[in-house]
């Protein structure tokens, strides 16, 4: 029962079993001999699982799918599958190479040569990545693979599994001397199988625990914090640290280097910033490094961006703020909901060169740093519930969608949950500069204040002079307000530097009022004060013993006068006199 799939006896191969279903070749045909022949090997054992219904091989000592690795070994490979689903049990689900119909048997490779490449690719970590072979086992390995047809030429070349992983097209054309076709064919499956995948960290079972990336915020600077158009900039490095039981090969790289060679099929992140107004990252602040001992890798890069913030203006100037950063993790294929990554542990912290920057130098205007924080939360990039309305074609195929996920699992799918991803907000909290607004508003605006109060110690006749001082003050104070219009927002409340700069004006223009009021009852009190010395005047002549008569009828014109242009209030004084 040893079939040796991949020598040209055996079929040969047009499009490798690495490229895609329709790249099957006719090696494959041969997994249904293997079928046959299971029923009838020495050595059986009898099971029953949802993956096999019939009586298979017993899994060799090694187990781990490491006969998958080796040509000729397709019927035990094919045991050690079984043996890794039944003991995956219920999470069996989440492996991509147990999701495949077994129980028919090793026929399945030839319905869909994708559950083949997942084979070789779970193969890779649970027994060994080719990346280590040798000549001869690279050889062996190829033929496993139905790439038999490279053993001669790759052993001549002497190309190991790690060279195998790192030729390159022109390498398979002109140093190789492979045709054109068979080249395509091998670098398109070198890169289906070497391409990254989620990670699944060491130590976790697969399916069952959510497999998690530490991530770190290292603020760098804050500037230009935009009350009016609500938004910040800021500088930051995002660390982020992972195990990964596919890492295979070591990578220290940075800048382009991190997708070149080995480092492109290390899997790393990619980031949505949701609140993010404009985002750079410079290539070259970007470092990837990775520790084959201990399956971890660590990924820094550099943001530079504009982020959209909510404030609130109720205290100014004494508010305080928190400016929200937010990273989701960009769920393109669909296999990075918060049901498969997750971001844990989390922090923020304000870099030291900005919390202590140098003696009498700031780092920011107008604004105080104070702390940073982070937390992981749960973020719907689209909300496909609500966008599909009531009725239409998009909501008859979110339905169709979910009848089709429930019937297959007997559970019913809830879109948005399966649309959500893992998000982390960090927060940078800022305290506006009290003291800048109290020595250059505050105190400016008391002192306009206090001096229109001036006038209050001037002639009540010198009219012109204190509405004067008071205008031109008023004047003041309402450039004042212009300036403040352009620093804040229009809110739809009065902040308390607002209600400040209102009762500072009211107080001006009370003075001015003043001053006509006084201006009046001084004219007033001149009339009063003319009518009482005519009267006077009168009672002396009279006393003289000249014309009494004349001197009254005088004294009343007078007093007539007084009271047509002093009103009510000058006729009860001129009476009481």
């Amino acid at each position: 029962h040893v079939l040796n799939v991949g020598q040209p006896g055996a079929g040969g191969r047009h499009g490798a079993i690495m490229r895609s279903p329709s790249g099957a070749t006719a090696g494959l045909l041969t997994s249904a001999l293997a079928w046959a022949c299971i029923s009838s090997a020495g050595a059986q054992t009898t099971t029953s699982s949802p993956y096999q219904q019939s009586t298979v091989a017993a899994p060799s000592s090694n187990g781990r799918l490491c006969a998958c690795q080796q040509e000729g070994q397709f019927v035990q490979c094919f045991v050690e599958i079984i043996a890794e689903c039944e003991a995956a049990g219920p999470y069996a689900a989440a492996l991509p190479m147990c999701r495949a119909d077994w129980s028919q048997g090793p026929g399945v490779l030839k319905a869909d040569p994708i559950v083949f490449i997942e084979v070789i690719k779970a193969s890779a970590v649970k027994c060994r990545h080719p990346y280590t072979f040798t000549i001869a086992e690279q050889a062996d390995f190829l033929g496993a693979t139905v790439l038999g047809e490279f053993k001669d030429v790759f052993v001549a070349n002497k190309i190991t599994g790690a060279r195998m992983t790192e030729v390159t097209l022109h390498q398979l054309l002109t140093v190789i001397k492979v045709p054109l076709g068979d080249a395509l064919d091998f670098i398109e499956g070198k890169n289906l199988f070497l391409r990254p995948t989620p990670p699944v960290n060491v130590g976790m079972r697969e399916g069952k625990d959510v497999p998690t990336v530490q991530l770190t915020f290292n603020v760098k600077a804050v500037s230009e914090i935009d009350a009016v158009k609500f938004e910040f900039q800021a500088v930051l490095d995002i660390v982020m640290h992972w195990s990964d039981q596919n890492i295979w090969a070591e990578c220290k790289a940075n800048g382009e280097a991190i997708e070149q060679g080995r480092c492109q099929y290390v899997w790393k992140p990619k980031l949505l910033f949701p609140n993010a107004r404009h985002i750079e990252i410079p290539t070259s602040r970007q470092y990837l490094w990775t520790d084959h001992a201990t399956k971890t890798a660590m990924y820094q890069i550099e943001v530079i961006g504009t982020f959209a913030a909510p404030m609130s203006f109720r205290t100014f100037p004494r508010d305080q703020h928190e400016l929200p950063i937010t990273v989701a993790v960009d769920d393109t294929n669909g296999d990075l909901t918060r049901l498969a990554l997750r971001w844990e542990p989390v922090s923020a912290r304000l870099d030291k060169r900005i919390i202590n920057p140098d003696e009498g130098k700031d780092t920011i205007s107008g604004w105080s740093l104070e702390s940073a924080s982070a937390r992981e939360h749960p973020y719907l990039p689209i909300d496909w519930i609500n966008l599909a309305g009531m009725r239409g074609p998009m909501r008859t195929y979110l339905n169709e969608v979910a009848a089709r996920v429930n019937l297959a699992t007997n559970t019913s799918i809830d879109i948005s949950m399966a649309n959500t991803v893992s998000a982390v907000t960090c927060e940078v909290v800022v305290r506006r500069t009290t003291i800048f607004y109290l020595l250059n508003y505050i105190m400016v605006v008391i002192m306009l204040t206090s001096l229109s109060w001036i006038t209050f110690i001037m002639e009540p006749s010198a009219l012109s002079d204190r509405c004067n001082i008071s205008l031109t003050l008023l004047l003041a104070l309402n450039v004042f307000q212009l300036i403040l219009s352009e620093l804040m927002p229009k809110t739809g409340y009065l902040t308390p530097m607002h209600e400040f700069i209102i009762v500072s004006t009211f107080f001006t223009v009370a003075a001015a009022v003043e001053s006509v009021a006084s201006n009046i009852l001084n004219k007033r009190m001149a009339m009063r004060a003319a009518v009482v010395e005519r009267l006077k005047g009168a009672v002396a002549e009279a006393a003289a013993g000249g014309g009494l008569r004349n001197s009254l009828k005088d004294t009343a014109s007078v007093a007539a006068r007084w009271r047509g242009g002093g009103g009510g209030g000058g006729r009860g004084g001129g009476g009481g006199e």
